[in-house]
């Protein structure tokens, strides 16, 4: 009886370290966030790490007039951006150091596979409604900041 009840602890112990032992989730929900551009207060989904950034705003229908989505790197580099799995035109702004420096206006899905580079480093991405940054005059030199 001894062994058997030892035999099953080793069993419950080897099963709780497989558990533990298994990689985590990967993240698919993205945290809300809000910045300001060009004296507006815009709602965004933050994509902050590499799954993230890599679903972006792919397979969705639309991306509501106002809203935007950022992406945040750990560090500044030209980061380039496409249209793999989008649906919908859309602005993208590239930010350093709390200053747009480059803008791609209404850049269409039927674009894919060409990508999109900005004409120097950065460090946030925001992508907007196709139009927003033409309305609003968004420029190269604008102030940015995440609140």
């Amino acid at each position: 009886m001894k062994k058997i009840l030892i035999g099953l602890a080793l069993i419950i112990v080897v099963l709780l370290l497989v558990v533990a032992k298994r990689p985590a989730a990967v993240q698919t929900v993205f945290n809300p966030g809000n910045v300001n551009l060009q004296g507006a207060s815009i709602p965004v989904q933050v994509a902050d790490n590499f799954h993230l950034r890599e679903v972006g705003l792919s397979g969705r229908t639309s991306l509501d007039q106002g809203t935007g989505m950022l992406f945040i790197f750990e560090r500044p580099a030209t980061y380039g951006f496409w249209m793999k799995d989008m649906t919908f035109p859309i602005d993208i702004i590239w930010i350093l150091n709390n200053k747009v420096v480059h803008v791609e206006n209404s850049v269409d899905p039927s674009s894919y596979p060409k990508v999109f580079y900005p004409s120097s480093e950065a460090n946030f991405v925001l992508e907007l409604p196709s139009g927003y940054a033409m309305i609003h005059n968004i420029k190269i030199g604008d102030p940015f900041s995440v609140n």
